[in-house]
């Protein structure tokens, strides 16, 4: 058992140069064939050298935790300590450093290893963009005379990510107050906050 701690606590310590990945990261989509696509799943690096990963590998596991190191700014070197199946929590059969290749792009990170890729985008970014499309949708089936044109492309200018409909009429979200907005007649009206329409929409 000291061992096994030693060896973790050399490679929490060994150096991190960059940490260009330190952050939350929602799961996007994957090249996994067992990858079962779950939107709400993430990737978070810490500072100190630990990972949380809450996406799931398979319809019995949801994810697992560990540590990693050795940043380049193209790969790190991890290890995963504990892996949650069946909702248990225990330590993994295994114990092998992997080295992961990423590539990172501005709210974007693409995690590479054995063949595998994961796309994940910033937490906050993702997941207000999948919320708000959400609401998007929600307010296009509940209110067809202001939002009619049913699946309207998202877009994103500034803090706004928004639809377009007909008649110059614009429903958004903003990133810098968190709030609902729409736009129609040249006239931009606040609908008060994003996350009580979420949840009167039943976004997740």
């Amino acid at each position: 058992m000291k061992k096994r701690l030693s060896l973790l606590a050399a490679l929490v310590f060994s150096s991190m140069a960059h940490a260009d990945i330190v952050g939350t990261w929602q799961f996007v989509s994957s090249n996994d064939p067992e990858d079962i696509q779950a939107l709400n799943g993430s990737f978070e690096f810490r500072a100190d050298g630990t990972y949380v990963n809450t996406t799931p590998r398979n319809p019995f596991c949801s994810g697992g935790s560990g540590v990693w190191s050795n940043d380049t700014g193209t790969s790190f070197q991890m290890r995963e300590t504990a892996v949650t199946c069946d909702g248990v929590t225990s330590a993994p059969d295994y114990l092998v450093t992997q080295t992961i290749g990423y590539i990172r792009q501005g709210t974007s990170l693409t995690l590479t290893g054995e063949g595998m890729q994961y796309n994940y985008q910033a937490g906050s970014v993702a997941a207000s963009a999948a919320r708000s499309d959400c609401l998007f949708d929600w307010a296009e089936s509940h209110y067809p005379a202001l939002f009619g044109s049913i699946g309207a492309q998202s877009q994103t200018a500034g803090e706004y990510y928004y639809r377009q409909y007909a008649g110059n009429v614009y429903l958004g979200t903003s990133s810098r107050d968190g709030n609902v907005y729409y736009l129609a007649g040249g006239q931009l009206n606040g609908a008060g906050a994003a996350a009580d329409w979420y949840a009167q929409a039943g976004c997740q």
